[in-house]
């Protein structure tokens, strides 16, 4: 089944039983499924940023150059941010509560909304690190510039791959903030019906 006949089946189940009727044994599951999904990410992007200040406080043992440990604390600050603000909202959505068709659907709806403000600011957030690696760029430039001069591939390589994969991201997260939007629409249209 699609995701988008999902949601009319759902907003069908709504309709026909009404605001306090058990919810199928379906809509459970896929509240489960959701809550796994939900849990699975948020473990993901800790993961990523535990990961991210792992690998700076390796670095820094190392270097301890100043342009890199303004990167290294920017970092810390952007890791703590990021999971911060994604607790901050996801509150009230971890489980599936209730038993009714009501529940489900705010439940639901819940989840949508904080994907949409979890999405923006993921999506604003990145944008400002890949502003802030631009600016950070040419000190980088300038502290390695006799291996650049001597390699320039190096620079290449590593810039390049640097660009790719914050734009990439960046795709990435303005098409699941499209999606989400989209749903979370899907989801108001059907309640408006449902109401």
């Amino acid at each position: 089944m699609s995701r988008d006949d999902e949601w009319a089946a759902w907003a069908r189940d709504f309709q026909d039983r009404g605001d306090t009727a058990p919810a199928p044994e379906e809509m459970l599951a896929a509240a489960r499924r959701a809550t796994r999904r939900q849990w699975l990410g948020y473990a993901m992007e800790l993961l990523a940023s535990v990961g991210l200040v792992a690998f700076y406080v390796v670095m820094m043992r190392t270097h301890r150059a100043t342009w890199f440990v303004a990167m290294a604390s920017a970092n810390f600050v952007f890791a703590a941010l990021w999971i911060g603000y994604l607790t901050h909202v996801r509150r009230g959505t971890w489980s599936a509560v209730g038993r009714d068709v009501r529940t489900f659907a705010s439940l639901t709806r819940a989840r949508r909304v904080a994907d949409v403000r979890w999405l923006r600011f993921a999506r604003g957030t990145t944008a400002v690190m890949l502003l802030f690696v631009a600016g950070w760029a040419p000190f980088v430039l300038r502290a390695r510039w006799a291996l650049y001069r001597a390699e320039p591939w190096r620079a290449v390589v590593g810039f390049g791959v640097a660009a790719l994969i914050g734009i990439a991201v960046l795709v990435a997260q303005t098409r699941k903030l499209e999606r989400a939007e989209r749903d979370l629409a899907r989801l108001d249209v059907a309640g408006d019906a449902a109401g």
